[in-house]
């Protein structure tokens, strides 16, 4: 399981609120809905169907199915309580070696951390039959990589609130575990801002501006970055006591990010130079997206439908639909690993096969009608010698 939690305490969800925005559950989820269906000559129509409970789908950003390549459709749909799902649905054609890597318009470096998920079809043709292979990876997030582990902060005994083994806590275990949650989650916190600093002063050092800092001045740097985030993570729990779970708050680039940039200028930009600070506001605009699609990711679902052609060999998901293989992924489950779909299927050709053993019947006709004479020739016998 990752980052995302369900947590039952008589209804109330503790430490869901406190994840609010950050680690989000599957109220408001958005569920995406992949179909290919390929034909026999590799190329694959693909509907991409996108289901949430705001009407915001209806604007795509650049990571979304767009016109012109898709076409689009959009409708509400509503259950029995009149909750209405909003719907975007978009289709298109494409040659087998032309399937997109991810959805949308987008390009550049904010492309880099759009949910990827590459799509390989290989075929081996013979003349009376064709093996398809379908392999195609969700690319997971690597957010350990990205933000740490916030279990080298939080107590391993915490584990029980998001497992399912919380039911049978007191309330005063729970209070006590829920207190140290809390915490830990404060401090891992401060640990992914400073990371985050770390990689802002990494790429503007490997940029076109090849920023270079001593590694005295280096460290300086971080020591006071990390004295702010600190000085922030208390303010935070001041503010939000730990026995008023859903009060506290994760996001804190928009309170960080100004004086953030005055020490991030005063070392790396000392000449004022606009150039510099143009990029140093990109990098940390990139990398706040980058955070924006990790959360949004967590909180989607994708059901992946996939039909070839003839008859499936081997593939490695369970579940089929009318003949057509359903893989069906948790955003959580790539938050650290690939997702891996893998399928084969085997098309004989009819038509083939009837001129294949019309030929071999015609042969064997032949090769017997032949043999039937050499065998006449040879009981006749050789002609008597002439006198």
């Amino acid at each position: 399981m990752g980052y995302g939690m369900e947590l039952h305490n008589a209804g109330r969800l503790h430490i869901a609120l406190l994840l609010c925005g950050f680690f989000l559950l599957f109220s408001g989820c958005i569920e995406n809905r992949h179909t290919y269906k390929f034909n026999r000559d590799g190329s694959c129509n693909l509907t991409c169907q996108i289901r949430g409970d705001s009407a915001d789908i209806y604007h795509p950003p650049g990571s979304y199915p767009e016109s012109p390549t898709f076409q689009i459709k959009t409708s509400v749909e509503y259950d029995s309580a009149g909750k209405p799902t909003h719907v975007l649905e978009a289709a298109a054609t494409f040659a087998r070696d032309s399937l997109p890597a991810y959805f949308g318009s987008m390009r550049g470096a904010q492309a880099e951390f759009l949910v990827h998920h590459p799509v390989k079809l290989s075929m081996i043709r013979l003349f009376f039959l064709t093996i398809y292979k379908y392999e195609q990876v969700f690319e997971g997030r690597r957010r350990t990589a990205t933000e740490g582990d916030r279990w080298k902060f939080i107590p391993a005994e915490c584990k029980v609130l998001e497992n399912g083994g919380d039911s049978l806590l007191s309330a005063a275990e729970r209070s006590r575990l829920e207190e140290q949650y809390a915490a830990g989650m404060l401090l891992w916190n401060s640990a992914r801002y400073n990371l985050r600093f770390q990689e802002i002063i990494k790429r503007l050092s490997e940029s076109e501006a090849r920023i270079s800092l001593s590694s005295t001045l280096r460290e300086e740097l971080l020591q006071r970055l990390d004295t702010l985030v600190n000085d922030h993570s208390r303010l935070e729990q001041a503010l939000s006591p730990t026995n008023n779970l859903d009060m506290v708050d994760l996001e804190w680039w928009t309170d960080l990010s100004p004086q953030a940039n005055v020490l991030l200028e005063q070392y790396l930009n000392p000449n004022a130079d606009p150039r510099m600070q143009a990029q140093l506001l990109d990098v940390e605009n990139l990398l706040e997206f980058r955070h924006s699609m990790d959360e949004d990711v967590a909180d989607e679902s994708f059901t992946i439908r996939v039909d070839l052609p003839g008859r499936i060999m081997r593939s490695n998901t369970k579940i089929m639909e009318k003949g057509v293989l359903v893989w069906k992924i948790l955003g959580q489950d790539l938050e650290e690993e690939n997702a891996m779909l893998q399928a084969s299927s085997l098309y004989l050709h009819p038509t083939n096969i009837v001129i294949t053993i019309s030929l071999l019947i015609i042969l064997i006709i032949v090769l017997r009608t032949r043999g039937v004479r050499l065998h006449k020739r040879n009981m006749i016998g050789p002609p008597p010698p002439r006198k």
